[in-house]
């Protein structure tokens, strides 16, 4: 800036009476690339601006002759914030373009809580948007904000850092934010504490300038000052490069030939961010490889630990490369999903003999980001054709069968099952086949499992297989079985799979018997879709009606008298007396109805005279059974004067015979 230009800031920023006491030039910073890549910008800041409300602005203006004019205000949130105490300029996402930081240490948040913020402007090609692209927020009561500053390229990684102060946090706290291609994360990626530094600190970041290179190391430092008589220069570390690969050999491995055939490579190599060489010490970086990465159960181990996990030191350097070993476990059950590999890596942190030196950073690198894994997989072989992917065709059908294998009989599309007691044993047939179709061919199916549901009103009892199967097929579950197939099914290969049931269930309010069936394989097949397998059942009911006792031959005799002149039982003649048993095996009707029992009684002959005269009918039972015979009990009403005993007997009928 030239000393002999007098800018007249009465007249630039006072020429509205409205405008006084909003403390414009609290902050102040120049630079070009704001408004225009050639001209200057002031950007200053007046935190008490925006009449009564007090949200504060920021004003970004140009020199026009001796004049300063106002090209953009940038107004704050929140009355009391002090949006505008601190400002600071820099390229944040390189693109030729100077992005605007504003802090405002008195920002508070309930919801989350916060306190203090940073309002990230970026540069739109020579402007800003009215509103922020992001805002900062730091912890309640840190006053985080209160200092900003441009922190050049801590990281060398081509982009703009930036630091921001948050003095009453804890001790005080300075936090280190990175620039990227697409702008600024949310959360800082760096943290410096207060009480990390001295005990001292109470307030640690109330004033930050960054930028300049205090050591001659070629990266940018930081000076932290405080309100408590001492200031901390914060030097950078150098930053290092790691450049590492992974190489797995070969691509495709024999499990019936692969003593520790698998051959893993890491190589590391480095350079410093500022494109020199470290030639003072070793640097030791620690890696570790997990073999079979993505599996639960590895079916990898290392030959020098015996372990599906391997970590070393590589000093460079001295050794830039280390080869390992790597077999295949015994009985490997899954041979499609690919065998993936990761490596790791982190830099051995080297810690100053002693601290009241100053130290050589060389001697103290860091890595230039958090590293992450890099993985490379190999395949199993199998007999799936050249490109080692496994394309089944499983197809399935199913049906109910009796004891003897008997599919039970369809009615209007349905099987149905006529069930009664007598029916010990049920069978659900499954066919399975992995043949060839048209469109498809069909390689061997790997791990290929059978999933069968079993219906609430049977019980599990077995299974028996038939067919091209080199072992029998186990199931097992409570209420779903899952059957092994084979590992793998094979390409043309049947079989059936019989599941054996006990009706253990099985009742008056059984309508249908349900299972559903799902075949799952690792080969790829997309059109293994469920099977619902269904069967209604008929109950029928095993009764049994059985005569007790019956009379013996029973003369009968006396005087043959008017119907009219009869008074009593007496006068009809002997007395007979009927006693049945019914009974109904298994469970009662309960609610769906009643069993009835109907007799032909032989009251009376052709002509009209009397034969069996009904006298009395006694029911008795466990299922409180009911006799409603149609007027024809008694019909004369005569007394009854021979009573018999029949306790104990559930079903008894007494009548006089007479043929008068």
């Amino acid at each position: 800036m030239n000393p002999d230009d007098v800018y007249d800031t009465q007249k630039s920023f006072f020429h509205k009476m409205e405008e006084r006491n909003i403390y414009i030039g609290y902050s102040v910073t120049q630079a070009r690339r704001l408004l225009s890549k050639e001209d200057e910008t002031i950007v200053t800041g007046a935190p008490k601006d925006n009449k009564n409300d007090s949200f504060g602005s920021v004003l970004l203006a140009v020199k026009r002759s001796k004049e300063l004019v106002i090209q953009q205000r940038l107004r704050g949130e929140q009355t009391g914030s002090y949006f505008g105490n601190t400002v600071a300029t820099t390229d944040i996402n390189n693109d030729g373009w100077n992005d605007l930081l504003v802090g405002a240490p008195f920002y508070f948040h309930r919801q989350p809580e916060a306190g203090g913020a940073v309002y990230v402007y970026m540069n739109s090609g020579g402007g800003f948007d009215s509103k922020p692209s992001v805002v900062l927020r730091g912890p309640a009561g840190s006053a985080f904000g209160m200092a900003v500053s441009a922190a050049g390229d801590l990281n060398q990684d081509g982009f703009q850092d930036f630091a921001v102060g948050a003095p009453f946090h804890e001790r005080g706290s300075v936090m280190i934010w990175t620039g990227s291609s697409k702008g600024v994360s949310t959360e800082p990626s760096q943290v410096i504490r207060g009480s990390s530094i001295s005990p001292r600190f109470r307030t640690f970041g109330y004033s930050l300038t960054a930028g300049l290179d205090v050591d001659k190391n070629k990266y940018p430092d930081l000076v932290v000052g405080s309100l408590d008589d001492t200031v901390a220069l914060l030097r950078t570390r150098p930053v290092i490069h790691l450049k590492k690969t992974l190489s797995v050999s070969p691509d495709v491995v024999d499990p019936n030939n692969c003593d520790f055939c698998i051959q893993v490579k890491v190589c590391l190599s480095y350079n410093f961010s500022t494109g020199e060489k470290s030639d003072r010490d070793n640097i030791i970086v620690h890696f570790t490889v997990t073999a079979d990465v993505t599996s639960i159960k590895p079916r990898l181990r290392f030959r020098d630990n015996g372990k599906s996990m391997f970590s070393g030191s590589l000093p460079m350097p001295k050794k830039l490369c280390e080869t390992l070993e790597v077999g295949l476990q015994s009985l490997i059950e899954d041979k499609v999903e690919p065998l993936v590999f990761s490596l790791n890596v982190s830099l051995h942190e080297k810690l100053p003999k002693n601290r009241n030196v100053v130290q050589d950073l060389k001697r103290f690198p860091v890595l230039s980001q958090t590293p992450q894994p890099i993985r490379k997989q190999i395949h199993i072989q199998k007999a799936c054709g050249s490109d080692n992917r496994c394309h089944s065709n499983l197809q399935m059908t199913a049906q109910f069968t009796d004891g003897n294998q008997k599919p039970f009989p369809m009615q209007n599309g349905s099987q149905v099952l006529h069930y009664n007691g007598s029916i010990k044993r049920l069978s659900l047939e499954i066919n399975i086949s992995n043949i060839p179709s048209l469109d498809r061919p069909a390689e061997d199916a790997h791990n290929a499992i059978l999933n069968i549901s079993i219906p609430p009103s049977l019980s599990y009892s077995a299974v028996r297989t038939k067919g091209d199967t080199s072992a029998p097929v186990k199931c097992s579950g409570d209420t779903v079985l899952l059957c092994e197939l084979g590992n793998p099914f094979k390409s043309n290969q049947k079989v059936q799979v019989l599941i054996i049931f006990q009706p253990s269930d099985i009742s008056l309010d059984t309508r249908e018997i349900l299972s559903l069936l799902q075949l799952s394989t690792l080969s790829e097949q997309s059109d293994l879709s469920p099977l619902s397998v269904s069967m209604l059942v008929e109950y029928s009911l095993q009764t049994s009606l059985i005569l007790i006792s019956h009379p013996d031959p029973t003369p009968f005799s006396g005087h043959v008298i008017g119907e009219s002149a009869m008074k009593t039982t007496e006068d009809i003649g002997s007395l007979l007396l009927f006693t049945f048993r019914v009974h109904i095996s298994g469970k009662p009707l309960g609610h769906l109805g009643n069993l009835e029992v109907e007799f032909d009684w032989p009251r009376e002959v052709s002509n009209g005279k009397w034969l069996l005269y009904l006298t009395e009918i006694q029911v008795n039972g466990t299922s409180e059974p009911r006799c409603r015979p149609p007027n024809i009990i008694n019909p004369l009403n005569l007394v009854v004067t021979m009573a018999t005993s029949a306790s104990g007997i559930p079903f008894k009928i007494k009548s006089s015979s007479s043929l008068s």
